[in-house]
């Protein structure tokens, strides 16, 4: 009676190469799965890689064609070689110190200045000890001078506005306008102050009141349009 074959478990990732039958090579770290797949498929070996089953993330299960088994061992220690001899040992005893080497770098003080740097209170090179403040600054870059001082002394001066514009005369409309609404209005609202019947006098009164508003309506539209005024104001 035979045995039979236990099923292959699902490919987690592959080298692109398809193979009848596959067969169980090694286990290795999963960093290396990388290299040994594209070594994998330069010498045309099918190749795919699954998790274990006890399920360590950090390994991996390498299942290559049944056929090339011999081959894909060979091309898995050259490939391990390679992996192994790129990788950086250090024993405890290494790490505790450059780990001490490193904060020791932190807390190490700085540096002081070089001595013989120039202190703020030297004048720059190139200008004469005891020289006064440039004259061709601005009076408050100067040195010796005080920005709030400058702007204080500008501040108390006194202000002249100008003289009033003085108010415009009104035209003749203007007044025959103003004063036919004046007659218009005590022809309505005291008729018995003129000698005209009462019905007649409210007649001329209200004429005289729509004359004298047409008037003065008139007169808003007399002077021509500015052309170089766009309507707005400040």
């Amino acid at each position: 009676m035979s045995t039979p074959f236990a099923p292959e478990p699902v490919p987690e990732r592959d080298n692109g190469l398809i193979a009848d039958a596959y067969r169980r090579l090694r286990t290795v770290e999963r960093r290396e799965c990388d290299t040994l797949l594209e070594a994998m498929a330069r010498a045309e070996v099918a190749c795919y890689t699954a998790l274990p089953e006890n399920g360590d993330y950090a390994k991996r299960e390498i299942f290559v064609d049944a056929g090339k088994q011999a081959l894909a061992s060979a091309i898995a220690d050259a490939t391990h070689a390679r992996f192994v001899s790129r990788r950086v040992h250090l024993d405890a005893d290494e790490v505790d110190s450059r780990f001490a080497e490193l904060v020791g770098s932190l807390d190490a003080t700085p540096p002081a200045p070089p001595t013989d740097a120039p202190t703020p209170s030297e004048p720059p090179a190139g200008r004469p000890t005891g020289a006064g403040p440039d004259e061709t600054a601005h009076p408050w870059r100067g040195a010796g001078s005080d920005w709030l001082d400058v702007h204080d002394a500008d501040d108390d001066e006194h202000y002249e506005p100008p003289p009033p514009s003085p108010l415009p005369q009104p035209s003749r409309k203007v007044i025959a306008g103003i004063l036919l609404m004046i007659a218009g209005a005590v022809a309505v609202f005291a008729p018995s102050s003129i000698p005209i019947p009462g019905t007649a006098a409210l007649v001329a009164g209200v004429l005289l009141l729509g004359a004298g508003t047409v008037v003065l309506v008139l007169q808003l539209r007399d002077q021509p349009d500015d052309p170089f005024d766009d309507g707005a104001r400040v």
